[in-house]
């Protein structure tokens, strides 16, 4: 038992960093980022290429006060498709990350996410004024 652990961890040490992903132009969309009380850029949205991590929405904000941002997210990857929402709090003028859902697990370890292929939607549905 003890062998097959440790040939365990030793594959997962030797399979490498997973490739990261950044979408951008046709394989991102985002809506409402101007419109329903926001005023957000976009300023990426990322996956880490590890199968644990979310995929994350990093925003600058152009208001001038502190909101909170209402957010739907949808991952497509061929005829699969997850959705999720999200929330963040962001300082006027600042940047917040905030985090969507889960790509597909693959890799023979389960280790890395599918992303290859994929497209992501971004729609913002309220900034609110917290308080």
């Amino acid at each position: 038992m003890k062998a097959r652990i440790a040939i365990a961890i030793l594959a997962l040490a030797l399979a490498g960093p997973a490739e990261a992903k950044v979408w951008s132009g046709a394989d991102l969309t985002v809506s409402g980022n101007t419109s329903n009380n926001c005023d957000l850029r976009v300023v990426e949205v990322t996956h880490s290429g590890r199968s644990i991590d979310p995929i994350t929405v990093t925003v600058q904000s152009r208001l001038t006060s502190q909101a909170r941002i209402y957010a739907e997210m949808k991952f497509t990857r061929g005829a699969v498709s997850y959705s999720g929402t999200m929330t963040g709090l962001v300082s006027a003028g600042q940047q917040t990350t905030m985090r969507g859902v889960r790509p597909p697990v693959g890799g023979a370890d389960h280790s890395s996410a599918l992303v290859d292929g994929s497209s992501v939607e971004v729609r913002f549905n309220l900034c609110s004024w917290p308080g």
